[in-house]
């Protein structure tokens, strides 16, 4: 098994080529009380795709959470500094992630004995990080959010336990998003819902977002989904 490239705009390496995915962990039990665009998943999606296929051996037939402890080692192979996106596919540190907690401790022992990468971890899930603190300089932590959340503070706080850097996944957006000031975020991801079913987000949520993270001068990645939709948007895409 070898690694691949990944599609997400927003993972680059330093020098502006393609980062990497980094599939560790497949598969995702977060309910439908959590996810609110589960049955749109682009994950699932991929699953439904590649389950029959070459990959199918890295994904739970019912998509449940997965640990691929075969590909632990691959990023150590990889010289050159690069961003990894660990684990996209999957929720790593949500409901089942108690199962995998001594895995979790040997993929953060990967990052740190790899301290020229930059590591991207994501989830739905951000009261389950604290537990792995310290965690390694070069992990970059997520919380995904839509907005539509009615934890959105709690979430914020769980998050800023966490003692590395901090980002936000705001997508797909769905509702206002309450940034607090004291939540050091870092970094900050912003994107439209995409598919037939695709809910179109108001421009004044995105204009609101985007103000708040200027005055907290949080660089921002402005996806090219909500460019074209709002053409007149400032082109931000920035890396921290």
């Amino acid at each position: 098994m070898t690694l691949s490239h990944s599609k997400i705009e927003y993972v680059l390496n330093p020098d502006g080529s393609p980062g990497y995915s980094y599939p560790i962990f497949t598969g995702c039990e977060q309910p439908a009380s959590v996810c609110y665009t589960r049955d749109l998943c682009w994950a699932r999606g991929l699953h439904r795709r590649f389950k029959d296929k070459g990959w199918a051996e890295l994904y739970d037939p019912d998509f449940r959470l997965k640990f691929n402890e075969c590909l632990k080692y691959l990023p150590a192979l990889v010289r050159k500094p690069s961003t990894f996106a660990v684990a996209f596919t999957a929720d790593m540190f949500g409901p089942g992630s108690e199962r995998f907690w001594r895995a979790q401790e040997q993929v953060l022992a990967e990052v740190r004995r790899s301290p020229q990468h930059r590591f991207l971890f994501l989830t739905k899930s951000p009261e389950n990080l604290a537990r792995l603190n310290p965690w390694p300089p070069n992990a970059w932590v997520g919380c995904s959010i839509t907005g539509a959340e009615q934890n959105q503070l709690a979430m914020f706080d769980a998050l800023k336990q966490v003692s590395t850097h901090k980002w936000l996944s705001y997508e797909p957006v769905l509702d206002r998003l309450l940034l607090p000031p004291w939540a050091n975020i870092s970094w900050l991801v912003i994107g439209a819902q995409t598919g037939k079913r695709a809910q179109q987000p108001k421009i004044l949520w995105i204009q609101e977002t985007i103000e708040t993270a200027n005055e907290l001068e949080i660089p921002i990645w402005i996806k090219n989904n909500l460019l074209r939709l709002f053409p007149h948007l400032p082109k931000r895409q920035e890396l921290p």
